[in-house]
C-alpha cells in the first residue's frame, strides 16, 4: 500500500503536465468520497455509485421532505419516468427490436417511505473491480486502484472477495 500512496504523491506533483490524462488528484477524489473506502472508479465498493438522489414532482408525490432508503440503481430511473407519465416501455423502434429494460421503477416508493424495496440484486463492474448487491449484502472484489492506469493482469474469477452487510454498515467499513 505504501507504493500506491507514494504514486499518489507523484501524481499530485506532475498533475497538469503531459504525463497524465488529467483529472483532479486521486487523494482529493478519495477524500471527497468519504466515508466510502474508494473512489468513483471502484464500483465494487460503491465508488461513485452510492449517491443520494432528489426527486421533486409536486403534482404527483404527496410526501414532502422525506427520505427513502430502498436500494435502487441508475437503471431504475428510466422505468420510473415511463411509469409516472403512463408510457409503456417500447419494444421496438423503427421496426428494430429493442433490448428489454432491466430497471425496476422506483415510483412505488414515492408515497410510501416504508415500502419494501423491489431491487433485490444488482451487479457492478468497472475496470475489473466487481461487486454484487443482494438483499442488503454486498460482495466486493478489488482488482486495482484508480490512480494506476494499468493494473497488473489478474484472473477476474480468482480475485479475493469481501462481504459486507450494507443494511448495517452502508459504507462497507
Amino acid at each position: 500500500m505504501v507504493d500506491a500512496i507514494d504514486e499518489m504523491g507523484e501524481l499530485d506533483n506532475t498533475l497538469g503536465s503531459a504525463k497524465h490524462y488529467n483529472h483532479f488528484p486521486a487523494g482529493w477524489a478519495w477524500a471527497m468520497y468519504t466515508p466510502f473506502q474508494w473512489t468513483k472508479q471502484i464500483a465494487s465498493h460503491f465508488g461513485g455509485t452510492r449517491n443520494g438522489m432528489a426527486i421533486s414532482w409536486p403534482k404527483g408525490i404527496q410526501a414532502r421532505g422525506e427520505v427513502r432508503d430502498q436500494f435502487h440503481h441508475v437503471i431504475d430511473v428510466y422505468p420510473a419516468i415511463l411509469e409516472i407519465v403512463g408510457v409503456e416501455t417500447p419494444v421496438q423502434l423503427n421496426g428494430i427490436a429493442l433490448k428489454p429494460v432491466e430497471g425496476i421503477s422506483m415510483a412505488y416508493s414515492f408515497d410510501d417511505a416504508k415500502a419494501e424495496g423491489r431491487r433485490t440484486t444488482q451487479y457492478f463492474e468497472m475496470l475489473g473491480n466487481q461487486g454484487i448487491y443482494h438483499d442488503g449484502w454486498m460482495a466486493s472484489a478489488l482488482r486495482g486502484v484508480p490512480w494506476v492506469s494499468e493494473n497488473p493482469p489478474a484472473n477476474l474469477l480468482e480475485m479475493p472477495w469481501e462481504l459486507y452487510h450494507v443494511e448495517e454498515g452502508f459504507s462497507q467499513a
